[in-house]
């Protein structure tokens, strides 16, 4: 009975564990992804890429819905009584307050955004995490024209060495002309881009990167 493509994968990658005396099973599957290929580590290399600021919807902090930021509500029954008309919440803050400080939480009590600190218990920031509205980098990988983006993991969001799932902000395009004289593409983790390929990419924090001209998708 022939062997299922996932048993001969799975054979492949405890026999390059052996020979290349990986440290991990991980190590395993990324040095077999690109044996796949017929490529070795020193090959690749970080794709070039065009950086282009644009306004986008990213990870943030936005006001808290409960407590509009305040950090104090009025409290009933352990139910949070919503603030009245705009006309009406000084009267209202003012009373939060006290009550707040009535039940010995000086720094607020609102239960939607408090987040613990040690020493001190839950403290309301008045902020909750969310999407903002935001200008960011957003690389645009130019790779080589007729690259394969062949790895058996180029698909969604995770890396395509080792299968990982990686964030758009974390992926590092690179690629590689193998013996056979064809040009492969991949993204991978910023992890396994330094390990396994000694490959660095410097970018900010909160940049973004997209798939450029490579015909991936992402969802």
């Amino acid at each position: 009975m022939p062997k299922t493509p996932a048993k001969q994968h799975a054979r492949e990658i405890k026999q390059s564990l052996l020979i290349a005396e990986a440290t991990s099973p991980h190590s395993a599957k990324a040095l077999t992804t690109l044996k796949r290929m017929g490529t070795s580590p020193s090959q690749w290399q970080l794709t070039p890429i065009k950086w282009v600021e644009e306004e986008r919807e990213v990870p943030g902090m936005v006001t808290c819905p409960t407590c509009h930021g305040q950090k104090f509500v009025r409290m009933e029954g352990g139910v949070v009584i919503p603030p009245p008309p705009t006309d009406d919440r000084f009267v209202y803050a003012n009373e939060a307050f006290q009550e707040a400080n009535r039940a010995r939480k000086p720094y607020g009590n609102c239960p939607t955004c408090g987040q613990f600190k040690r020493g001190w218990g839950v403290i309301p920031q008045g902020k909750i995490r969310g999407m903002v509205r935001a200008k960011v980098m957003v690389g645009y990988p130019q790779f080589p024209p007729g690259t394969r983006f062949d790895s058996q993991y180029a698909a969604g969001m995770h890396c395509h060495l080792c299968n990982k799932l990686v964030m758009k902000s974390h992926r590092v395009p690179v690629h590689a002309t193998g013996d056979d004289g064809v040009t492969h593409g991949m993204f991978v983790g910023e992890d396994c881009a330094r390990k396994f390929l000694d490959v660095k990419l410097k970018r900010d924090d909160d940049s973004i990167m997209e798939t450029g001209n490579a015909p991936l998708e992402t969802t």
